[in-house]
């Protein structure tokens, strides 16, 4: 795929008025695949708005005592672009972005076990036992 020219970013935009070089189609300034590429598109939507409906509470919050509005729908396990588990709504949490973009991030660069001991603290069930034949998919996928 070609890349495109340079373009300068529009007034109002982080990095306005810097060159930047537009990706291939699909493909967003990191270099990564657009969030709809990667399966974040009007189906996720439509299913993150229900499942916040139904669970509007920050999980992690609550097991600090505080009732907090859920912003964010977290995929306990990072499904690593593995559809199947991108869709097993048995492991969405329900966070706040703060939750979501510091602590669960820390939380995951401590490995599975750490995930599987805090997600039965939320209640969910570990990987390796919900998906007992796709465990090797998923530790695959992370080049373990």
């Amino acid at each position: 795929m070609a890349i495109k020219p340079p373009r300068l970013k529009p007034q109002g935009q982080s990095g306005a008025g810097k060159l930047t070089l537009q990706m291939p189609d699909g493909m967003g300034d990191d270099g990564r695949q657009s969030s709809a590429a990667r399966g974040y598109g009007w189906k996720w939507q439509q299913a993150r708005k229900g499942f916040l409906i139904k669970h509007p509470l920050c999980a992690v919050s609550r097991l600090h005592g505080q009732l907090v509005a859920a912003e964010v729908v977290d995929h306990w396990y990072p499904h690593r672009g593995l559809k199947w588990l991108f869709w097993t709504r048995a492991l969405w949490v329900p966070m706040t972005k703060a939750w979501h973009d510091e602590w669960k991030q820390r939380l995951e660069a401590r490995g599975e076990g750490a995930l599987d001991e805090m997600g039965m603290q939320l209640g969910l069930t570990p990987l390796s036992l919900l998906e007992p034949g796709r465990v090797g998919e998923w530790r695959a996928a992370a080049g373990r």
